[in-house]
């Protein structure tokens, strides 16, 4: 059964939603104070010759789109919203909270703009209602393409992006379908699931750009997205006098710039430490770190990111380390029930060409899995080891193969669709 229309207070509130957009004074309805509040629109709802009892007829002030009132309709199909203005214009919306028959504005229209006006008091307003069609669809992970249960999907206006219906949620096999909705209609959906980017069909940041859905369309299929997991840098110095530090910072998504971007602090107090927000300082980037003081310091990074964990954060840590090595140890990976990747940073003023082996269990019966690849001076490379190790356990070499230029290496897993994480900078050698 579709959430949509669980409860009058849930419809409700989707209609409430267009107040959010205007100034408080406006919050009651757009006409004046001075008017006369006890205005009434009444008429009846049917399907044909039969009246439905139990529609939702919502009321909305077409000044500022501000919700004015609502009432269900009896057994006879006859509904009265009361406390309007007279003399103020309405818009009028039905909605069966089943999802049986379309929601629709009167007389007869699909979107709130094409809605009649209806002039308060107002008598015989009538509606009849239609069946409703549905759109259905398949939510998949960008990175994996696995289906993504749990995904709340909402149908929009398409003409008032402050007016919709509650979400839905994909199925475990990552299917939704949208009830409710009025043939002949276009709307506008959206996607929306921590950790990932919200996202409208067909990937658009926002109802402005989203593309239009006509109602009983199927096979609306979206990837949703994970945003960067971005890093807090901590640096506590704890010798004497004021140094300046240089924060450098290499990685592989900065475009036309790829390369390194430096970023110096002020005068870090003895004994004492400073935060750096990396959003702040790069923000839309992916990176790996290195951290340089005029004198020793402590550096420590740590991430978190929206999930659906019980805090409703995710976090990892690490105090990495403070010289780079020729060949990295990775005793734990895993796939299943989780995502692995190894993080490899090149601090070199050259490219360095490196080697990743996984070994699997000595039980499996297979051989092991290694490859190689090229890291951009400067830079940093993820490597998912679903790439290449979709469900075997393996533990994880990373070697130079220039000896003269050696790397740091740092393991991350996820778990629950990144809900939890883990990290480990694990053992190396030269």
């Amino acid at each position: 059964m579709s959430r949509i229309f669980e409860s009058k207070v849930a419809f409700a509130l989707a209609i409430m939603l267009v107040m959010a957009l205007v100034p408080a004074a406006l919050s009651c309805g757009g006409a004046s104070a001075a008017t006369t509040v006890s205005g009434e629109i009444s008429g009846n709802v049917s399907v044909g010759a039969t009246p439905i009892e139990g529609i939702l007829v919502g009321v909305i002030d077409v000044v500022d789109a501000s919700y004015a009132g609502s009432e269900l309709t009896d057994a006879a199909g006859n509904f009265a919203v009361s406390g309007l203005h007279d003399g103020s214009s309405y818009k009028l919306i039905f909605a069966d909270l089943t999802g049986q028959y379309a929601v629709e504005f009167y007389s007869d229209q699909g979107t709130y703009a094409a809605g009649n006006v209806v002039q308060s008091p107002a008598i015989n307003i009538d509606e009849q209602l239609e069946q409703a069609v549905t759109i259905t669809g398949t939510v998949t992970d960008a990175a994996t393409g696995q289906q993504v249960s749990g995904c709340g999907v909402s149908w929009f206006d398409s003409t008032i992006g402050s007016y919709g219906a509650p979400a839905t949620t994909t199925d475990g096999l990552g299917f939704y379908t949208l009830h409710g909705l009025k043939s002949g209609t276009d709307y506008k959906v959206s996607f929306t699931l921590s950790p990932y980017n919200k996202q409208w069909y067909h990937g658009k940041a926002d109802w402005a750009g989203a593309d239009l859905v006509p109602a009983g369309s199927t096979g609306i299929d979206v990837a949703l997205v994970r945003p960067p997991m971005k890093p807090v840098v901590i640096g506590v110095q704890p010798a004497s006098g004021q140094p300046g530090s240089t924060v450098t910072i290499s990685g592989s998504d900065f475009g036309a710039s790829q390369g390194r971007s430096a970023v110096t602090i002020g005068g870090v107090p003895a004994s004492s430490r400073k935060t750096l927000r990396l959003n702040d300082l790069l923000p839309d980037n992916d990176c790996s770190i290195e951290v340089h003081g005029s004198l020793p310091i402590v550096a420590e990074r740590s991430m978190y990111w929206p999930s659906e964990s019980f805090q409703g954060l995710g976090m990892t840590d690490s105090v990495g380390v403070s010289t780079p090595h020729a060949t990295w140890y990775l005793p734990s990976g895993q796939n299943l029930g989780g995502e692995t990747y190894t993080c490899v940073q090149n601090p070199n003023p050259g490219a360095v060409t490196v080697q990743i082996t996984y070994l699997r269990p000595s039980n499996e019966g297979s051989s092991n899995v290694t490859f190689a690849d090229e890291i951009p001076a400067g830079s940093r490379k993820t490597y998912n080891m679903a790439d290449k190790e979709p469900s075997t356990p393996a533990s994880v070499i990373v070697t130079s193969k220039d000896a003269a230029r050696p790397i740091v290496v740092e393991g991350s897993t996820y778990f629950e669709g990144g809900a939890a994480g883990c990290n480990t900078i694990g053992a190396f050698s030269d």
